[in-house]
């Protein structure tokens, strides 16, 4: 099975997804990537005319280094930095800033190393790094500089900052900016002008910004608005990403806007007498001037459980592909992909793109009038693989796949799903294509792996319904458009079974509809 136009298709399909998502997300902000994507699809477009036997194989090399690898670097980095491990965050940066010199990415370890000292009380380095970096320009000057702001609550110069501003509203639209705005209004007692801004900036950024962004900053918005339901609903989803102690500092924050003096004062005092210097010191200030009280009803303004939470479903409903939130270890699917690596090892010795070794090892053979009674066929088929790129692309739609379907539906729903779907698959290749073709052989893993993504089709489908949630219907028509290019690529390519993806699929549709949690729409 020759597999060169399948990495062409899924390098080429990779830049321009990503090309056109920053493009329309963050416009002309991040030029380093752009030209990053732009590169891969020229060389890709330039190999496939002149060379296109090799073409996949040329776009992977720029898209490696300078896509792939930065990208996974920085999401690592992002995953410290949630967990408040500036040291490991750093590191990751590092290796993300040698990949991706570009869009200010080489000032983000030194940033890094200062909120790590900030951490570990060391106010006096901090600041003289963060000094040192204000100094420059770009994104990283501009947050050295908000982070100084917020270190010395300086909160009025900020505000002072941003309005004195010749681009004001442009630079609102910073994350960065907004995130920060939005805490100086609330310390300042400015709450009816943070909900005007936390309506007209906050969620709209959100939603280029993504699940995690947008949850922290809802639950400052909720804090200074006097929300600690709102709070609650936040915890309890799967994209806050703070840890309990900062939790409780806006807890009691929200108990104060509240009007509720005496349960802030019992969530706030534990924290004031404790030995975390993120929240005691802040603790000690809430408890000396509480924030000021704040009427939703009074100021016109909407509470956040009954709008955009309640829109959007219960927290368990609002997971994606791109943000699964937090959860178990998917272990099913690391067994799964722990069984294909394994079976793969053992084609190794004779040849893992040899017909006759694959065959002897439970390769599949359509049509059925072939398969001789080996229906044991369907199983050990869905374990092998032709070659390393085959097993590798294979593996990462397992990873990508697997782990979000058994995020929702749970380990042993999972494993069911996949038992019944991959073997299943593989028997309706053999059973429907037609007697009188040639015989040929099936292997891998793909017929499983479009399983699972037919059964979140079913997943996002049920949340619509249930819902009526943007970000199920969106994902529906990110699902569409991809299935419409898997189609395109199979229908073009005789290598690859269009049947076992399309009957995969199938199952996965019919299986994730039975098996999806359920609940009524109130």
């Amino acid at each position: 099975m020759e597999l060169e136009p399948l990495l062409a298709w899924f390098v080429g399909a990779s830049s321009l997804l990503g090309f056109v998502s920053i493009l329309r997300r963050y416009g002309r902000s991040y030029p380093g990537w752009l030209f990053a994507h732009g590169l891969v699809l020229v060389v890709l477009g330039l190999a496939w005319l002149v060379v296109p036997a090799h073409a996949g194989l040329l776009g992977a090399i720029v898209f490696v280094p300078m896509v792939l690898l930065p990208s996974l670097a920085n999401r690592a980095a992002a995953r410290f930095i949630a967990r408040r491990r500036f040291d490991r965050a750093r590191v990751a940066a590092q290796v993300a800033a040698v990949l991706h010199p570009f869009d200010g990415w080489t000032a983000v370890p030194e940033l890094l190393r200062a909120q790590g000292l900030i951490e570990r009380g060391h106010r006096d380095e901090a600041r003289a790094a963060l000094e040192a970096l204000a100094r420059g320009s770009g994104r990283a000057a501009r947050e050295a500089w908000l982070l100084l702001l917020r270190m010395d609550t300086r909160w009025h110069d900020l505000i002072a900052w941003v309005d004195a501003s010749p681009e004001r509203q442009k630079l609102l639209m910073q994350p960065e900016v907004a995130s920060n705005y939005v805490r100086a209004l609330g310390e300042l007692g400015q709450t009816a002008r943070l909900a005007e801004v936390h309506q007209g900036v906050i969620e709209r950024l959100g939603r280029a910004q993504g699940p995690g962004w947008l949850a922290n900053n809802r639950l400052v918005y909720a804090a200074f608005t006097g929300q600690p339901d709102a709070i609650a609903a936040l915890q309890a989803g799967p994209f806050l990403q703070l840890t309990p102690s900062l939790v409780a500092f806006w807890t009691g924050t929200a108990l104060q806007a509240r009007g509720d003096l005496q349960a802030a004062e019992a969530v706030l005092v534990p924290l004031a007498l404790g030995q975390d210097p993120l929240v005691a010191g802040p603790a000690r200030r809430r408890l000396a001037e509480p924030v000021p009280t704040f009427d939703l009803a009074a100021h016109g303004q909407p509470r956040l459980l009954d709008t955009v939470l309640a829109a959007e479903g219960p927290p368990d409903a609002q997971t994606t592909l791109a943000a699964p939130g937090r959860g178990p270890f998917p272990a099913v699917t690391a067994t799964l992909i722990a069984l294909n690596l394994a079976v793969f090892a053992l084609e190794i010795p004779g040849g893992t793109t040899d017909v006759r070794n694959l065959l002897r090892m439970g390769a599949l053979v359509a049509p059925a009038a072939y398969l001789e009674g080996e229906w044991w066929r369907v199983v050990t088929s869905a374990f092998l693989h032709v070659g390393v790129l085959h097993l590798t692309l294979n593996m990462f739609g397992l990873w990508i796949f697997g782990r979000f379907v058994e995020s929702v539906l749970g380990r042993a729903r999972m494993a069911l799903l996949y038992a019944i779907c991959a073997p299943g698959s593989m028997a309706l290749i053999t059973l429907l294509t037609p007697a009188n073709e040639s015989p040929y052989p099936v292997a891998g893993a793909s017929g499983g792996i479009m399983a699972l993504f037919g059964a979140i089709a079913s997943i996002m489908f049920i949340r619509w319904r249930a819902h009526r949630s943007l970000g199920a219907r969106r994902e529906l028509l990110y699902l569409g458009l991809l299935f419409v290019a898997s189609t395109a690529f199979d229908l073009s390519t005789p290598e690859v079974s269009f049947l076992g993806h399309a009957s995969g699929a199938a199952l996965g549709l019919v299986m994730g509809a039975l098996l999806a949690p359920r609940r009524r729409r109130t």
